[in-house]
């Protein structure tokens, strides 16, 4: 074999090369091409995909989506898994809210859902309803539990038992305006823009490793509602696509 080209990933260097395959490679005269790593992307993780992958049938992640509200991002959701864009099994919906719209579409759509009462502390789970969210994610073999406008503090058993695997969308460019309403804290400061941030989450409040972000522009006369509305239409761009990206980005899927 007398290649004209070669190309190696960019965690070598034309001086790290085996010396025997150097050699070969420039006694036939070929260029030898050093081409940029892509994260996800490279030959030794395309291989640990195809070995996870023998002798399975279905290569759809496998995802929890938890909300207490309308459920726009799960809407978003669902349509990148319909499209084909996001290669998913949505397998259970929960809410700490017994009558909302996240639970109605899940309904609609035909996807598992659950009302998990969450207890007389205000804005706490329980810790009844903490191992009640854990026990159904465990039951329904979740491998990401996306959270999407979920107005309660996720804490264990959950984050122990799926580490790493619990992903947020926050209306802010974190680490600016962590917690409630944070478009209204941008405004309010005068930026000139605000965004979304899809992150890891962790046991701070919005503190979790920041996966992938999107600004939105805060235009005159912007109110707290138009500039939130800005914002959303990035997190139902932003959202689908990280957790598309979930295997390639490298992020864990099972314990």
């Amino acid at each position: 074999i007398k290649p004209h080209l070669y190309a190696k990933g960019g965690d070598y260097t034309v001086e790290t090369l085996n010396p025997e395959e150097r050699g070969a490679l420039e006694e036939v005269g070929a260029k030898i091409a050093i081409l940029p790593l892509v994260p996800g992307r490279s030959t030794t993780a395309t291989l640990k995909r195809v070995a996870a992958g023998e002798g399975k049938t279905d290569d759809r992640l496998k995802i929890a989506v938890l909300g207490s509200g309308y459920g726009s991002n799960f809407e978003a959701i669902y349509e990148a898994v319909q499209s084909g864009t996001f290669k998913a099994d949505i397998r259970v919906v929960l809410s700490d809210v017994k009558d909302s719209r996240i639970l109605q579409k899940a309904a609609e759509f035909g996807v598992a859902n659950l009302f998990v009462e969450p207890g007389a502390s205000g804005g706490r789970l329980s810790p009844a309803a903490q191992k009640e969210i854990c026990d159904h994610l465990k039951r329904h073999e979740v491998e990401v539990v996306v959270l999407a406008g979920f107005m309660r503090i996720l804490k264990d058993p959950t984050l122990t038992e799926f580490k790493d695997r619990v992903v947020n969308v926050h209306p802010s460019l974190l680490p600016k305006y962590k917690g409630l309403k944070a478009w209204a804290q941008a405004l309010e400061a005068g930026d000139s823009e605000a965004g979304c941030t899809v992150h890891l989450v962790n046991n701070e409040i919005d503190s979790g490793r920041i996966l992938e972000q999107q600004a939105a522009p805060i235009l005159t006369g912007d109110t707290a509602e138009t500039l939130y509305a800005r914002i959303q239409e990035a997190e139902h761009t932003l959202f689908p696509k990280v957790l598309s990206e979930w295997r390639e980005r490298g992020l864990p899927v099972g314990s």
